[in-house]
This record gives C-alpha cells, sequence and structure tokens, in this order.
C-alpha cells in the first residue's frame, strides 16, 4: 500500500538527495516500498529527522512554530477574561 496525500500534510517538508520532493514524487517512490519502510516513513512523517531509505537519503523538516495554524496565522493562545478569577 503507497502513501496517499493525505499522509503527506502540510507545513511537512520533505528532502530527498537535498532537494525538496513532491508529494507526486513519494507516492510514486513508495508503491514500490515494502509495508516495513512504509510505517517508517509515516512514523519519520511525524516525529522528522533524517533517514535512507533505497540510497535515497531523506530529510524531513517539521513545522517550526507549533503555534501557526495551518493557513500561516499564528493561534492567539486562551484569551483570559477580566474578573473571573473565581476558580
Amino acid at each position: 500500500m503507497a502513501l496517499t496525500k493525505q499522509s503527506l500534510r502540510a507545513g511537512v517538508h520533505v528532502m530527498m538527495d537535498g532537494k525538496l520532493a513532491t508529494k507526486e514524487e513519494l507516492i510514486k517512490l513508495s508503491e514500490n516500498w515494502s509495508e516495513k519502510r512504509e510505517i517508517f516513513f509515516r512514523k519519520m512523517l511525524q516525529q522528522g529527522g533524517r533517514f535512507q531509505i533505497e540510497n535515497i537519503n531523506y530529510e524531513i523538516i517539521l513545522r517550526q512554530n507549533i503555534r501557526e495554524r495551518s493557513d500561516g496565522s499564528l493561534d492567539g493562545g486562551v484569551v483570559a477574561i477580566p474578573g473571573d478569577s473565581a476558580f
């Protein structure tokens, strides 16, 4: 079973041998992977890092700011209501 477009989230950049890979390239390459390699790749997509599969060096770079939304705006956090400190 190959990777899908949904498994390659926005904000995660995958470098193949130093060049930014597209979703279509990764899906096509994953069609030839064993189930074990695909599971490993999916885990690395979540945590990031450097590794090698079939003599291709991969580097997965995760979104740096965890408060950033998918549209690029920043999350404002929890709004404190004045006078509501009874709890």
